[in-house]
């Protein structure tokens, strides 16, 4: 005789087998898999985790400051050291072992989404089309430029996400931030922290903000905050609802913590302190990218709040207060000097307004699917509604698709064989490269440094490249080049000056030399 437990077996492994497959589906926004052999990283600090890894590995020197100063996240250098031992030098590629990353934390972060979708809804019927509908939904920003298009005589799909800040590349909702590779690290981080709460895991909430907070300034602030307010907040709900003492306690320590080495400890340091005036930037959320971001899901959340007025669960006043700190973070140039606000929305304040109408989406589509007539009335308004809900995802993977090259930083065969031999003779020293994307790449692939960077991690990044300008127009140099111990330059072409003439060809190929200067000691 079969017993039960063994019936129920296949059950249970399919019942944990779903959620992964939707969120693979979920997740697919993010699998750029067709560049992935191009692209080493596509924003800020990405790079710098190849460099630490390769050293790490390879027994040298290694850091956990960032060129910018702050700390190398963990979860993505240990993964990556893991992966690197795994699957051997074959694949030792820094770009495309971080892409590995990348996909991998993009699936957790999409499961984990999966798992706060079912947290807010009151049964699993229609869980996995208001899953998809929360990891590729998004604001009016497709359809109202579409609109304004028309009425302006311009094509009707001419530049559809031109309202959206940075074209789209700010990522006001939550999916599309797992295109970039820390942001799915971050995005995981985020979610384990507020399923946490949800669950009252406290001490599993308290490791997954303190990771966040070791690993990104403004997504650390903000998730910090998010639990400093909402110990505060529960102070004023039912017993029953209240954090624990030791919880309020270890959040108020690591906020402290978190301040006193952002503020305090980096700010002793010259050149992080130019960063942070380089970040002082104004990028500010104005209200009409606000109101095509959220409308919808904020009509819809206040709806639902409007109706449980008192009566709002637990988890209800959770998410409304995630959602108030990261508006007020993401405003916070109301109050104080800015320093990219718009840092604070990342989908962060797209996902609670969403999360909060999940209750009522849910609510629609049972009513609807209880007859057949009204299953049929409802057919079409729910399939335009659908597609009004994923056009500004669409939009944004058609103009990527479009114009992949502007994205990112690349690196030819050529660039790439001589960073190969660079890395091969163990050249180090610091290298003065034709433009920054090159010097960025310089770091991850070889042991030199680069004179010029990254625009927000390089310190004087605009006099350093009028500098770098100036020489390779007119050889003009200064006590800057003092410094510096070789010269990347193209083959044809080569300088527009004779400076360089008692330089010492150190490397080269059918694209590009490498010179060294006569007075560096930096052997082969």
């Amino acid at each position: 005789m079969v017993s039960r437990s063994t019936n129920l077996q296949p059950l249970m492994c399919h019942q944990q087998l779903w959620p992964w497959l939707w969120s693979l589906l979920g997740v697919s926004l993010c699998f750029r898999v067709l560049w992935l052999h191009r692209i080493p990283g596509i924003n800020g600090d990405e790079a710098w985790y190849g460099v630490q890894v390769q050293r790490w590995l390879a027994g040298g020197s290694s850091s956990f400051l960032t060129p910018s100063r702050l700390p190398v996240n963990p979860m993505l250098l240990v993964t990556e050291m893991g992966l690197l031992r795994f699957v051997g030098p074959s694949f030792a590629d820094p770009g495309r072992l971080f892409m590995a990353v990348h996909l991998a934390a993009a699936l957790l972060c999409s499961r984990l989404t999966w798992t706060l979708v079912r947290l807010c809804l009151n049964g699993a019927r229609w869980q996995p089309l208001l899953y998809l509908w929360v990891m590729w939904g998004g604001g009016l920003f497709s359809l109202s430029t579409l609109i304004e298009n028309l009425c302006v005589a311009k094509p009707a799909l001419f530049e559809l996400l031109r309202h959206d800040p940075g074209s789209g590349w700010w990522f006001l909702n939550w999916g599309r931030n797992l295109v970039y590779p820390t942001e799915s690290v971050y995005h995981a981080l985020m979610a384990a922290t507020w399923i946490a709460v949800l669950r009252e895991r406290w001490l599993v909430a308290l490791w997954s903000a303190a990771l966040l907070a070791s690993t990104h300034p403004f997504s650390g602030l903000q998730v910090l905050l998010i639990l400093a307010a909402w110990c505060a907040i529960s102070l004023r709900l039912r017993p029953s609802w209240r954090v624990p003492l030791w919880f309020s306690g270890g959040t108020v320590s690591l906020l402290v913590l978190f301040l006193s080495y952002n503020l305090l400890f980096l700010g002793l340091f010259e050149q992080h302190r130019e960063l942070v005036r380089n970040w002082s930037v104004k990028w500010t959320l104005d209200w009409a990218a606000t109101w095509r971001a959220y409308l919808p899901l904020a009509a819809i959340a206040a709806v639902r709040c409007w109706r449980e007025r008192g009566q709002m669960d637990r988890t209800a006043r959770f998410l409304l207060t995630c959602w108030a700190t990261s508006f007020l973070l993401a405003n916070h140039d109301w109050f104080v000097r800015p320093h990219q606000p718009v840092h604070f929305t990342r989908g962060y304040i797209w996902m609670p307004l969403c999360l909060l109408g999940l209750p009522m989406l849910e609510g629609t589509l049972l009513w609807l699917s209880n007859t057949r007539r009204r299953l049929f009335c409802g057919l079409v308004p729910l399939l335009l509604a659908a597609v009004l809900a994923v056009s500004d995802n669409a939009a944004f993977l058609v103009q990527y698709a479009q114009r992949r090259a502007e994205y990112g930083f690349f690196l030819t065969p050529a660039v790439r064989d001589l960073f190969r031999q660079m890395r091969e003779h163990d050249l180090r020293g610091v290298l003065l490269p034709p433009n920054p994307r090159l010097g960025y790449l310089l770091a991850v692939y070889t042991r030199a440094r680069p004179y010029l960077g990254l625009a927000f991690n390089t310190p004087s990044f605009y006099e350093r490249q009028r500098q770098m300008m100036d020489w390779f127009a007119n050889g003009q140099g200064g006590p800057w080049f003092s410094i510096i111990d070789y010269v990347l330059v193209p083959r044809v072409g080569g300088l527009r000056h004779g400076s360089a003439d008692r330089w010492r060809e150190v490397l080269a190929n059918d694209e590009w030399t490498l010179l060294e200067c006569p007075r560096a000691g930096v052997s082969e």
